[in-house]
C-alpha cells in the first residue's frame, strides 16, 4: 500500500485531491506549489471543488505532514507563516488562531473548513470559541491551504484574518492503519513540579467498491496538561494580625510594576476525548457525485486538584479561608487560580455535498452541514464550596448551506475565464443557563442564577470572475452582499428578565486583484478588498457571571468593516539540485468598529466593545526549499514584521495610539528536514513569537511574565524511521530547552513524544 511519502528514490506515488490538482494548475497564490508531491492524478474537471480558496498564501501538504509529529490536527499548522496557534496542552479545546493583525481574542475572524464543511465555532469570538480541531483526524489530512485576508467573495467576512481550508483524502482501494503515540511533559516552574502524560490512539479503515468510496475511523486521546491558572494575591500595605500565618508565598512584582504574591496554581488538568468519524463518496453518475461525512465526539475535561504554595506552621497547605502573609491579612476564598472545573461535552457534526457537471460549461456544487451540542455541562467551584455553579448548555449549534456555480464560457471573453456565483446561508443559536448547587460535582441544580439566549443568521450572495489580458496580465474581481440578522435575544436573572429587539443590517464587500507574470517562475500581485464581520450571538447576548468573572455582552455592537490591501511577489529559483521559492507580501488592514473583548489575570471582568479604528501594517517573507542536494534537504522558513495601532476609540480615548494586544512585532519560524536515507527523516524546527502587549491600555510595557505575555523561542526536533514498509517509528521533543513562557497561562514545558504508525500492505 502506498501510504508513506518518502525519499524521492523510493519513487512512491501519492495521489492528491482534485481540488489541489486544479489549484496547482490555475491558482495565483504564491506558495501554492510549495509542497509538490511525486505525482498528481488529475480527474474530471467536474470534481474541482468550488469552495477552493483564491488566492492561497501558504500551504502544507501530505509529504511534509508525514515527516512531522501530528498528534493532533493543530500540529499540522504550527509552521505555516505568520500563524500562531494556541495550544496549552495536547488536546486543548481552546486552540484559537492568531495571524497578522488578528489575535486569539478575535477567533471569529478565522474561517476554518474541512472539505467545504465549516468547523469554525462562530457562536462567539475568543478562546472559548476555537475551531473544532478535535473533529478531524490528523492522519486523514491531505493538505492545508491558508488565505490571508478577505480576498475571495466566495467567503464571508469571517476570513478577515484568514481562511484555513483543510482537505482530506478518500481511499481508492482497501486500506487502513493504526497510530499509537505516547508523550510526557516535564513541567517545572515556580514551586510546581509535574510529570504529565499523553496517550493517543487512532485507527481507520477505508475502501472503494465500484462507485462508492468510504472510510471509518476512531480516535482516543487521554492528555494531562500543566496548570492553566496561576493563583495570585495583590500585595497590600495594610498591616494586620488576622488570619492563619502561612509561609511559601512568592513575593514579586507583575509586568506593570505592582507588587503581588504568587500563592499556587489551578493544578494539572486532564482531557479525555473519544471520536468516531465516517465519510463516504458516491459517484451517482459520470458527472455527479455525493459526499457525506459525520463525526461524533465525547469529551471530558477536569481540573480538580488546585495546588497551594501556602503552608501553615505545621506544614498543612491552605486553599481557602483567611490567611496572614508577612503581617498582612488576605482571604483565599474565590481566588481565580484555585478554581476547580469539571466539563462534559458530547457533540456531533454532519455534512453533505452534491457536485455535478450541469452542462459542458457549467458546474454546480450544493452543500449543507450542521453542528449540535448534544449535551454540555460545566461544573465549577472554589475549594470550600464557595460559589459552586452548574452551567448546562440548553441549546447550541449552527447550520450552513451553500449553492455555488462556475461557468466557463467559450467564445465570450468579456465573461472572463471562469465566472463564479452563488449563495450561502448560516444560522447560529445558543441558550445557556447557570444554577447554584450545594454539591458542585454531582449535586442537583439549585435556583436559576442567570440565563442567556439568542440567534443570528446571515445570507450571502457573491459573484467573482477573472480575465486574462494577454499572456502576462490577469485581472480578478468579486462582489459579495450579506444580509445579517440578530433575533430572539434574551437574558434572565433570578430577579429580572429582558428581551432584546431584533436587528438587521446589510453589507457590500468588493475585491479586486491584478497579477503580472513576466516569466514562468515569478509573479507580482496586488489585491484590495473590503469585508464585514458581523457580531456573534454570544458577543451580543451572552452576559454571565461565571466563577467570579463577569463577561458582559452588548446587543448594540456594530459589525467590523475592514479595508485591506496586499502586494505580493514570488519567484522560483533552481538551487543545489532542488527548487527555492521566495515570497514577499506587504499588507495593510484598516478595521472600523473592531470587535474586542478581553479578560486578564488581574481584572475579573470582560466587556465586548467596538474600537473605532485599528490599523495594522506589516511584511511577510517566506522561503520554501524542496529537494536540495538531490533530495537530501527540505526547508520552510518565514518571518513577519507587523504592528497594529489604535487610531480611534471614543469609548476609551486614552488608548488612541496604543498597540493592539496580542499582536507581536515579530513572528518567525524555520523547519529543516533531512532525508539521509530512504527510511530516515529528521527535522529541527524553531518558532518565535515576539513581545506584545497584553491589555488594551498597554499597561504592562510589553515586559511579559506570569499573567502577561512573554516572548518565546521554542525549539522542536523529530526523527522518523520506517522500520519496515508497514511500520514507522517516530521520536520527537517539543520545547527542547524546557523554556517556560506565559501568555497568561504557561506554555508546556519540555515534552517528549513517541509514536508508532502501522499501515498493512
Amino acid at each position: 500500500m502506498e501510504l508513506f511519502s518518502a525519499h524521492p528514490c523510493m519513487r512512491l506515488r501519492t495521489r492528491l485531491p482534485v481540488g489541489l490538482a486544479f489549484a496547482l494548475t490555475l491558482s495565483a497564490g504564491p506558495a501554492l506549489a510549495q509542497q509538490t508531491l511525486d505525482a498528481v492524478v488529475v480527474k474530471a474537471a467536474r470534481e474541482k471543488p468550488l469552495d477552493e480558496p483564491q488566492p492561497v498564501g501558504a500551504s502544507v501538504g501530505r509529504k511534509v505532514l508525514d515527516h512531522s509529529m501530528t498528534v493532533t490536527t493543530e500540529h499540522a499548522m504550527r509552521y505555516l507563516p505568520n500563524i500562531q496557534l494556541r495550544q496549552r496542552y495536547i488536546g486543548d479545546i481552546g486552540g484559537t488562531v492568531a495571524v497578522r493583525g488578528t489575535s486569539g481574542f478575535q477567533s471569529a475572524r478565522i474561517l476554518v473548513t474541512v472539505d467545504g464543511m465549516p468547523i469554525s465555532n462562530l457562536l462567539g469570538s475568543g478562546y472559548g470559541y476555537a475551531p473544532l480541531w478535535g473533529l478531524v483526524f490528523p492522519d486523514e489530512i491531505d493538505r492545508v491551504d491558508v488565505m490571508y485576508g478577505p480576498y475571495s467573495a466566495r467567503f464571508s467576512g469571517n476570513t478577515l484574518g484568514a481562511g484555513i481550508f483543510i482537505r482530506t483524502r478518500m481511499p481508492d482501494k482497501l486500506e487502513g492503519g493504526v497510530d499509537v503515540s505516547y508523550g510526557n511533559q516535564h513541567f517545572d516552574t515556580l514551586q510546581t513540579h509535574d510529570s504529565l502524560n499523553t496517550r493517543h490512539a487512532q485507527a481507520w479503515i477505508g475502501d472503494r467498491i465500484g462507485r462508492v468510496a468510504w472510510s471509518l475511523g476512531v480516535d482516543h486521546l487521554d492528555s494531562d496538561g500543566q496548570p492553566a491558572y496561576i493563583a495570585f494575591l495583590p500585595a497590600t500595605a495594610v498591616r494586620s494580625m488576622a488570619g492563619t500565618p502561612v509561609s511559601g508565598a512568592l513575593d514579586g512584582v507583575d509586568a506593570s510594576g505592582k507588587r503581588r504574591y504568587l500563592v499556587g496554581t489551578s493544578g494539572p488538568s486532564s482531557a479525555l476525548s473519544n471520536l468516531i468519524k465516517g465519510k463516504a463518496r458516491v459517484d451517482l453518475s459520470d458527472s455527479t457525485s455525493l459526499t457525506l461525512q459525520a463525526a461524533y465526539r465525547d469529551l471530558h475535561f477536569q481540573s480538580l486538584a488546585p495546588e497551594s504554595y501556602l503552608r501553615t506552621r505545621g506544614g498543612v497547605p491552605l486553599l481557602t479561608g483567611p490567611v496572614n502573609i508577612d503581617g498582612s491579612a488576605y482571604n483565599l476564598s474565590n481566588t481565580l487560580g484555585f478554581r476547580q472545573q469539571d466539563v462534559r461535552l458530547r457533540d456531533a457534526i454532519a455534512g453533505a455535498m452534491l457536485s455535478s457537471q450541469l452542462a459542458d460549461d457549467l458546474q454546480g456544487q450544493f452543500s449543507a452541514s450542521g453542528y449540535r451540542v448534544i449535551h454540555g455541562e460545566t461544573r465549577q467551584a472554589y475549594p470550600g464550596g464557595n460559589g459552586a455553579q452548574v452551567t448546562p448548555t440548553d441549546r447550541q449549534g449552527w447550520f450552513n448551506a451553500a449553492a455555488r456555480f462556475a461557468l466557463t464560457p467559450d467564445g465570450l471573453p468579456w465573461l472572463g475565464k471562469e465566472l463564479g456565483f452563488g449563495v450561502d446561508y448560516a444560522r447560529y443559536w445558543m441558550r445557556t443557563s447557570t444554577y447554584g448547587s450545594p454539591d458542585w460535582r454531582g449535586g442537583a441544580r439549585g435556583a436559576l442564577a442567570e440565563r442567556s439566549a439568542g440567534k443570528t443568521d446571515q445570507l450571502g450572495m457573491y459573484v467573482d470572475d477573472r480575465w486574462s489580458l494577454g499572456s502576462q496580465w490577469t485581472v480578478m474581481a468579486g462582489l459579495r452582499h450579506d444580509r445579517w440578522r440578530a433575533f430572539e435575544g434574551a437574558r434572565q436573572t433570578a430577579v429580572a428578565s429582558i428581551d432584546y429587539p431584533r436587528r438587521h443590517t446589510n453589507g457590500w464587500s468588493p475585491n479586486l486583484g491584478v497579477r503580472f507574470e513576466p516569466g514562468d517562475d515569478w509573479s507580482i500581485e496586488l489585491r484590495g478588498a473590503q469585508a464585514w464581520r458581523f457580531p456573534t450571538v454570544t458577543e451580543l447576548f451572552q452576559s454571565s457571571l461565571t466563577g467570579g468573572v463577569l463577561v458582559q455582552s452588548d446587543p448594540n455592537l456594530r459589525p467590523e468593516h475592514a479595508t485591506t490591501f496586499n502586494l505580493g511577489a514570488s519567484k522560483v529559483f533552481g538551487v543545489a539540485g532542488g527548487t527555492l521559492r521566495l515570497t514577499a507580501d506587504v499588507f495593510q488592514e484598516r478595521v472600523r468598529n473592531t470587535l474586542f473583548s478581553q479578560a486578564t489575570a488581574f481584572a475579573e471582568s470582560s466587556y465586548y466593545q467596538n474600537i473605532g479604528l485599528v490599523r495594522t501594517r506589516g511584511v511577510d517573507l517566506l522561503g520554501t526549499a524542496r529537494d536540495l542536494f538531490d533530495g537530501l534537504l527540505d526547508v520552510d522558513a518565514s518571518v513577519a514584521r507587523q504592528k497594529g495601532i489604535i487610531r480611534q476609540n471614543d469609548i476609551l480615548p486614552a488608548t488612541v495610539g496604543n498597540e493592539m494586544p496580542r499582536v507581536p512585532h515579530w513572528r518567525w519560524s524555520v523547519l529543516a528536514t533531512i532525508h539521509p536515507t530512504a527510511r530516515l527523516d529528521a527535522s529541527l524546527g524553531v518558532r518565535h513569537e515576539g513581545l506584545q502587549y497584553n491589555d488594551i491600555g498597554n499597561t504592562d510595557g510589553r515586559r511579559g511574565g506570569v499573567g502577561y505575555v512573554d516572548a518565546y523561542t521554542f525549539v522542536e526536533t523529530q526523527v522518523a524511521y520506517r522500520l519496515t514498509p508497514s511500520v514507522q517509528l517516530s521520536l520527537g521533543i517539543d520545547n527542547l530547552f524546557d523554556s517556560i513562557r506565559y501568555a497568561y497561562h504557561p506554555y508546556p514545558g519540555r515534552t517528549t513524544l513517541f509514536s508508532v504508525k502501522w499501515r498493512p500492505e
